[in-house]
């Protein structure tokens, strides 16, 4: 499968869902799924490809919400609509009032706003209404309303009419957003709430494309093979973002190209100096960022700390882990250590390696202390000793292997040792073992 030339890989099963909720709706079963996930993620890409195989079986309406910056858009999402209805229109077109065909001709040349308040909506769009019904032909109808997350609620009102007045026929309904966008106070919140508890409604939540899945579309883009450490890089900087996967390899080993780097920092840009400065200090420790150290290298604290790290974290540039925060992608933490000036990078730097020094001082002071009182100190080598001590703090592998930059499968070889060494059956025995 290929959209616009880049392989669409690693969305065979949310292709699926698709088909099957067509053939639902095609077999008289009102359907609706709701598609979300991050910028970037391939929502478009996903409904360009379904589109694309059920153009004859089904009259397909893709739709975009218009950014409503400068008021709303109400009519802005048929004026989408009506192109695709009026290429599907092969036979005689079924006479309409002259005041809707009036407005119809301003949606088509898009002056979306010039209609609102001049015409009686309910009019509108049953005309609407009646040019699908003779352009479906007896054929299923897909709507696809994209970019939601720019809708405002006349454009969602909008929707509720239309759904129900289309419903006698065979219909589904496909909604897609970025989640990154829509919080509980967005007026899309309450439609999302209606679908989740309806029997009819259905989420698909795309998810970062596994590793295969980068390095087929890495080689799709670069129109050759990929080496296994290219791989890895690309998967490394993107996340397995497909947006990002593009980007990383088509500038595969080069710094940030300037475009990325803008779309990057919008989210930087709009945040408040405080939460800037807490980004630029976890972007320079790197890995995850344990509270403390953030809390000894910002020029503030208490409430003023508490403020920015959750304005970050609402933005989506922080990920909160157990053990401290994180930036949610790679590329997003490159694009902000270079706001780094030299001197804010070195005093930066400097803060954050002496808390770790203090913080690894304590570690190896309390695992051997541990390790000795069972005189396993010959026994168990220097990293079973820190495996040992983040046992004891009750931390999983998958956060042992974060806290020590190695594997989870390397942390499973190590446990084991330490639990044939110290001849414990398991994990717990294996501290009770070693306690002081």
């Amino acid at each position: 499968m290929s959209v616009g030339g880049v392989a669409l890989v690693g969305r065979a099963d949310e292709l699926a869902t698709l088909d099957a909720a067509l053939d639902a709706a095609d077999a008289g079963r009102f359907q609706a799924l709701v598609i979300s996930g991050e910028a970037g993620i391939g929502k478009t890409r996903l409904i360009d490809e379904f589109a694309r195989r059920h153009a004859e079986r089904a009259l397909v309406l893709v739709g975009h919400a218009e950014d409503p910056g400068s008021g709303p858009l109400p009519f802005a999402v048929v004026g989408g609509f009506l192109r695709d209805v009026e290429r599907a229109l092969t036979g005689a077109r079924p006479p309409l009032p002259a005041d809707v065909e009036h407005q119809l001709d301003a949606l088509r040349a898009g002056h979306w706003t010039s209609i609102s308040g001049e015409v009686d909506s309910a009019r509108l769009l049953g005309g609407f209404v009646t040019l699908v019904d003779a352009a479906a032909a007896g054929r299923p109808i897909v709507i696809v309303l994209d970019d939601l997350q720019w809708s405002d609620p006349s454009t969602l009102e909008v929707m509720r009419f239309l759904v129900p007045r289309l419903g006698q026929a065979r219909l589904l309904v496909v909604l897609a957003f970025r989640s990154d966008d829509v919080d509980l106070g967005h007026p899309l919140s309450s439609l999302l709430a209606e679908f989740s508890r309806s029997r009819w409604g259905a989420r698909l939540e795309l998810p970062p494309l596994d590793p295969e899945s980068v390095g087929a579309l890495a080689e799709s883009v670069l129109g050759r093979a990929i080496l296994p450490d290219e791989r890895d890089t690309i998967l490394q900087r993107s996340d397995g973002v497909p947006f990002y996967v593009e980007e990383v390899a088509v500038h595969l080993g080069e710094p940030l190209p300037p475009s990325l780097r803008e779309i990057l920092m919008l989210r930087y840009v709009a945040l408040g100096e405080p939460a800037r400065s807490v980004l630029r200090v976890v972007a320079e420790a790197g890995g995850v960022v344990p509270h403390d150290l953030v809390a000894t290298v910002v020029p503030f604290g208490g409430h003023a700390l508490d403020v920015a790290v959750r304005e970050a974290l609402a933005a989506r540039v922080l990920v909160s882990d157990p053990d401290g925060y994180r930036f949610r992608h790679a590329l997003m933490r490159e694009a902000v250590r270079e706001e780094l000036v030299p001197g804010e990078r070195a005093r930066i730097h400097a803060a954050v390696a002496a808390v770790e020094e203090d913080r690894r001082g304590d570690e190896r002071d309390r695992a051997e202390r541990i390790a000795q009182a069972t005189g396993a100190t010959e026994r168990l080598s220097p990293r079973e000793l820190e495996v040992l001590d983040a046992i004891a703090e009750g931390l999983s592998n998958a956060q042992i292997a974060k806290r020590l930059y190695i594997s989870e499968k390397t942390v499973s070889v190590h446990v084991s040792a330490i639990l044939r060494k110290l001849g414990a059956a398991s994990r717990t025995e294996a501290v009770y073992k070693a306690r002081i």
